[in-house]
């Protein structure tokens, strides 16, 4: 999408604190909150979770490198994924009963060893030491439980977004079309539409000297909201997978 639209009504920013007043617009927003950012930080991050809240949609789309999946990129889009942790209660039964019968098991061996030390002592027959080939077959079997034990998954987990992102992905050239997403575009209520140079970081709301312009022009929103919308469809090979992003960056305790 190109020229969208020509003598909007808008009102201009320009220098340091240029999203002082599109935070306050997010903080109020009733209805839908969508971000078009190519960097994000924790902190920005941090205020999105605040503002959430059932009854409100928020959606992001970001840039990021494919690094990420390996715990070496921005550790903000951890913030945005639920682990449920979920009790297997018919795999905890039989955990647990295995743990009973080995703690029975070095009883039974402790007595019987003790017994055998009796026996042995009071008859001094030499015969009795081919009866010691039990103890070390207990020890294998405890072993061999213990193992059973240790390898129980009695959790299961499940991930969610906390809210809608896109993440496109620059890190392959060749991939067609190679569309590197540099806009900067916050689109509060369906109603107010943010464009400028100000990205979704702390520095960039607040700290550094940024351009930003706020249009309430309905065509101007409208034309935004659909260039949001073709993002994914102009970008559909390289986007951020749920699952491989989390097989590497959250632990899982499964016993």
């Amino acid at each position: 999408m190109g020229n969208i639209a020509d003598a909007a009504l808008c009102d201009l920013y320009v220098g340091v604190g240029a999203g002082r007043k599109l935070m306050r617009e997010m903080h109020a927003a009733k209805k839908s909150i969508r971000i078009v950012s190519p960097y994000i930080s924790e902190e920005l991050i941090d205020v999105l979770l605040l503002i959430e809240k059932p009854d409100l949609e928020i959606s992001l789309y970001s840039m990021g490198s494919k690094n990420l999946y390996y715990g070496k990129g921005d550790t903000a889009i951890k913030k945005l994924i639920v682990q449920e942790q979920q009790l297997d209660e018919t795999a905890q039964k039989t955990r647990n009963q295995w743990i009973r019968w080995l703690r029975r098991s070095y009883w039974i061996q402790l007595i019987g060893f003790m017994l055998w030390v009796a026996v042995f002592w009071k008859l001094k027959d030499l015969q009795w030491l081919l009866a010691l080939w039990i103890f070390p077959c207990g020890g294998i079997f405890q072993l061999l439980l213990w193992i059973k034990i240790v390898k129980k998954t009695i959790y299961n987990y499940h991930y969610k977004k906390r809210f809608p992102f896109t993440i496109f992905f620059m890190d392959d050239i060749n991939l067609s079309p190679h569309i590197y997403v540099h806009s900067k575009i916050y689109i509060i209520d369906e109603s107010i539409a943010y464009i400028g140079s100000l990205n979704l970081t702390k520095n960039g709301m607040g700290l550094n000297h940024e351009t930003r312009v706020r249009s309430t022009d309905a065509k101007v929103v409208k034309a935004l909201c659909k260039s949001i919308e073709e993002l994914e469809e102009e970008i559909p090979n390289n986007q951020f997978d749920l699952l491989t992003y989390v097989a590497n960056n959250f632990e899982e305790v499964r016993n």
